[in-house]
């Protein structure tokens, strides 16, 4: 039950020997979710950007992706992986370092279209691995870990102020605070 409620998307996103179609509608196995629509779909790959490369596909989505997706690129996986939790209109979405793969426009395009998603109906909540302060600055709160131990938590100000750390980590990215 715990498991259905949590949108997951790892740093290396997996997927499936088949067509993008049976990839996506993995994302709702195990859930209570009726079976996705075209349009849920669709809206899914708008939000990660993936419609740009399906519609590419002279199939579409059911283009065939080979194990692990390695005929498509890291970007294109990721973007695939998102819509896939997308779908599971979870409770909690978790991105562990998810952006990386994307270059950044199309990063900037997600990261507000993944925003503006979550005002909607339930508003569920984020948890972001990130590797970049420029990401981490507009969070709510941060915490920051070193070797395993939480050294720090609050603003991007207040961690700032008060963690040593996290000023190494904002100085050695050259991010204005």
């Amino acid at each position: 039950q715990v498991r259905a409620q949590i949108g997951y998307v790892p740093q290396k996103a997996y997927l499936f020997t088949g067509t993008i179609d049976m990839n996506l509608r993995y994302g709702v196995y195990g859930t209570n979710l009726p079976d996705i629509t075209k349009a849920d779909m669709a809206r899914a790959c708008a939000i990660s950007r993936a419609d740009e490369f399906i519609t590419k596909f002279k199939d579409g989505y059911e283009h065939q992706l080979s194990q692990g997706g390695t005929n498509l690129s890291g970007g294109q996986r990721q973007r695939l992986a998102m819509a896939r939790a997308l779908l599971r209109k979870p409770s909690l979405f978790i991105f562990d370092d998810s952006f990386s793969a994307l270059d950044g426009t199309t990063e900037r395009y997600v990261r507000q279209a993944i925003a503006e998603e979550m005002q909607h109906g339930a508003r569920p909540a984020l948890i972001s691995v990130e590797q970049k302060v420029s990401a981490a600055k507009k969070a709510d709160a941060i915490l920051v870990i070193n070797q395993g131990k939480a050294v720090g938590f609050g603003t991007h100000e207040e961690l700032l102020d008060r963690c040593d750390i996290y000023k190494q980590i904002v100085a050695s990215q050259e991010v204005e605070a």
